[in-house]
């Protein structure tokens, strides 16, 4: 065992500082209301009335963002029920030089995932061309959507797509509201861009005898695991 890394809770982080453990990374989260109906309900206390105020809102959030000039080329998005042999080759394919990654193989997925005693994920896999290029986990609590997890090969090339075919699917499903539990370093995802706003709350990776490296990529499912 060369090292360790751990995601652990306020009071856990104290007891790993004072046995050596230092602060690495921190997974933040992103969020995005998509829908601002749910919001205005509890103010007016009247559904009819807060979606017809919310229409404004949502164009004014929409149109403010890179979400409305978002051209999705030929990526495409697709929810998917087997994990499959695709998953490896995209696991294979990732750059993982100067980097560290929680693995991400078609088996870790399959039992990460969809198998997951608590939370019913939802798969979204994003292709160019028939070839899987990147994904999104998540699962829905309310009209919330909870993205524990994105990957893709290439930064440059996929991340923007897995974003924005990301949005897209959740707009078709009507959520409310999207969060997202990423770290900004090896994959560059551009959340701002697409008018996510980073949360106050974050949470905090500690690590012992790992190498330094300023390339990590975490997300909240690489929490208790």
């Amino acid at each position: 065992l060369k090292g360790g890394v751990v995601l652990p809770n306020a009071t856990a982080a104290r007891s790993f500082a004072k046995a050596g453990w230092r602060d690495t990374d921190h997974i933040q989260r992103f969020a995005k209301q998509l829908n601002f109906q749910s919001r205005l309900t509890r103010l007016v206390k009247h559904a009819r009335l807060a979606g017809l105020l919310a229409m404004p809102f949502n164009q004014l959030a929409h149109r403010l963002s890179y979400e409305s000039l978002y051209n999705a080329g030929n990526y495409r998005a697709s929810l998917i029920s087997e994990i499959d042999e695709r998953f490896d080759v995209l696991w294979n394919n990732a750059p993982k030089t100067n980097r560290i990654l929680g693995v991400r193989s078609a088996r870790y997925l399959r039992w990460r995932y969809r198998t997951h005693p608590l939370n019913a994920y939802r798969m979204l896999a994003i292709t160019a061309d028939d070839t899987l290029r990147g994904y999104a986990m998540y699962y829905e609590a309310s009209d919330v959507a909870y993205v524990d997890d994105v990957f893709c090969v290439n930064s440059d090339a996929d991340a923007t797509h897995v974003v924005g075919l990301l949005l897209r699917h959740l707009r078709e499903k009507r959520v409310s509201s999207v969060s997202v539990s990423v770290n900004h370093a090896a994959f560059e995802f551009p959340w701002k861009r697409f008018g996510f706003l980073r949360r106050a709350d974050y949470q905090g990776v500690m690590a012992l005898n790992m190498p330094e490296s300023n390339r990590w990529h975490l997300t909240a499912g690489d929490k208790d695991v």
